[in-house]
């Protein structure tokens, strides 16, 4: 039986555990984070690179320093912080990616994501770059 890819307008569910070298999440130690890939207007995040193609089980392995992660998780890096409930950014972050559900989208849910994905910056549009 073939599991459906990650691909453009898939909604994606991941299961994120942290590292072997990360303090446990406050409650629990995994969460899972469901976003749509692909629904961006500024193309795909390094994170949303990372997944691409991959199926159903399978898992990526991150380190990333405080100056890698904004860049890293671009669109997705307010919502990923607050589904991790990651209150003050470590100097490194380590977390264990699991994908473990790729679907069709609702046509709500992506005009949703495409929405909010419009609405967000990293900088918080405090930076002068027009971000806002």
């Amino acid at each position: 039986m073939t599991t459906a890819k990650i691909s453009p307008l898939k909604k994606v569910s991941l299961t994120i555990g942290k590292g072997p070298n990360q303090a446990p999440f406050d409650s629990g130690e995994e969460r899972v984070f469901s976003f749509i890939y692909g629904a961006a207007s500024g193309g795909f995040c390094p994170f949303e690179s990372h997944l691409a193609d991959k199926h159903c089980g399978e898992t990526l392995e991150l380190s990333l320093s405080q100056e890698e992660v904004y860049e890293f998780f671009g669109h997705l890096f307010m919502p990923l912080k607050n589904c991790l409930d990651l209150h003050i950014m470590p100097p490194l972050l380590h977390l264990s990616v699991a994908v473990t559900t790729v679907e069709p989208a609702e046509d709500l849910e992506v005009i949703t994501a495409m929405k909010d994905y419009l609405g967000s910056s990293v900088c918080g549009g405090g930076c002068g770059c027009g971000c806002q």
